[in-house]
């Protein structure tokens, strides 16, 4: 009985295989979805193969399905970006905002790298801290440890975060490095900002999750995080840990 169900049923899968190669040809336009497991993680995978008539992207992009439904993260270049602003906003910090001349540029990106326990953190979250006095939503993403543990040692170092996060201006977000390809980290970073209007997004720290340096159509995931936020006028700080006493490790 066994052999005859499996003789069945490779017989049916035969036909229906058959039937979608034809499919390709007569339909106007095949989009193909795909499902497979790496290192453990679920990957789900949208392509276009044909769309008669229309330009379109032929390389597959990462896609999650999740409680707000379907999201595709798509990479244009063709997209404008916000134009390039002069305004400066502070770090935070007034020392190094008077090195910097007054600040970071509003819709730039900044790394902060150093070797372990040289303050990547305080600094980030001085940002966070200042970005939301400027009453600017603010995103703060950590793969270190969880928000509270994050809130409980910043408030030790006279940074409070916790009544910025009770007002709604501040998000903090605990990211798995395991548990989720740098797909999903992307999608989901990006899908935040949008919900939450992000001005300020900091990430901390960038170099935690190995899968980040990845390339997604060509690009890493931070560039293509980057290429957003300057889609949106977003600010960036990024942390990164010094490898080897060499900062662009």
């Amino acid at each position: 009985t066994v052999r005859k169900q499996s003789a069945k049923f490779l017989e049916l899968h035969g036909a229906y295989e058959e039937f979608i190669d034809v499919m390709r040809y007569m339909a106007d336009c095949v989009v193909v979805l795909q499902h497979e497991v790496l290192d453990r993680v679920s990957l789900r995978e949208l392509r276009i193969l044909k769309y008669r008539g229309s330009m379109f992207y032929e390389n597959a992009f990462p896609m999650i399905i999740g409680a707000e439904g379907m999201d595709v993260s798509i990479y244009s270049q063709e997209e404008p970006a916000a134009p390039a602003s002069s305004e400066r906003i502070s770090s935070g910090n007034e020392s190094l905002d008077a090195l910097l001349g007054g600040g970071y540029f509003r819709g730039t990106g900044t790394l902060i790298t150093g070797a372990p326990g040289v303050g990547k953190t305080s600094l980030a979250a001085h940002f966070a801290a200042a970005a939301c006095r400027r009453g600017e939503k603010t995103i703060y993403i950590t793969f270190d440890q969880t928000a509270g543990a994050l809130m409980r040692n910043l408030a030790s170092i006279g940074i409070r975060l916790k009544p910025h996060v009770d007002a709604g201006t501040l998000v903090i977000y605990t990211a798995s490095s395991t548990m989720q390809r740098a797909e999903e980290h992307m999608i989901r970073i990006k899908a935040m900002m949008r919900r939450h209007q992000a001005r300020c997004l900091i990430i901390d720290p960038l170099s935690a999750p190995v899968q980040l340096v990845g390339l997604i159509s060509g690009l890493s995931v931070a560039d293509q995080i980057l290429h957003y936020a300057g889609l949106t006028g977003a600010t960036t700080v990024f942390t990164g840990v010094a490898m080897e006493n060499d900062p662009f490790k």
